[in-house]
């Protein structure tokens, strides 16, 4: 049976190094994204960084990768803006799940990380929980 997963979450970001990130599951949502407040490409490279979002703050960390794309997307409300997307790790449950991320300003949103569909196969989603996997971390079986 899959894993089941709440409507938010505290996840880890091995690859950048970040730990118990707040994010919101939605299954509406196609692809998932991350908080950003700045990212250009110098030299081939997308540099890129994560600012502070409510009471949850970024490392002051200067990211880069020569591994991004463009893409368009459309947001709920209908309006398009180009994006950067990564592919980057993000670990429920104790396993490591490589998901790709559009950039963009989420200052206006509740959580600084949406989780998209495409990063949910592996799970279900029940509405009525939150936290599972961040609970499951430090939960002595």
């Amino acid at each position: 049976m899959k894993p089941i997963l709440g409507k938010s979450d505290y996840f880890d970001f091995s690859e950048l190094q970040l730990t118990e990130v707040p994010c919101k599951i939605d299954s509406g949502a196609y692809m998932s994204v991350i908080h950003c407040t700045d990212a250009t490409v110098t030299n081939g490279e997308l540099e890129f960084k994560f600012g502070k979002h409510g009471a949850f703050k970024f490392p002051e960390k200067t990211y880069k990768t020569p591994k991004y794309t463009v893409k368009e997307i459309t947001s709920s409300n209908g309006e398009s803006e180009k994006r950067y997307t990564i592919s980057t790790a993000i670990k429920i449950f104790g396993k490591e799940y490589e998901t790709i991320f559009t950039l963009t300003d989420r200052l206006s949103m509740n959580s600084p990380v949406l989780i998209g569909r495409l990063a949910l196969a592996s799970f279900l989603i029940d509405v009525t929980k939150k936290n599972q996997s961040f609970e499951s971390k430090y939960r002595e079986d």
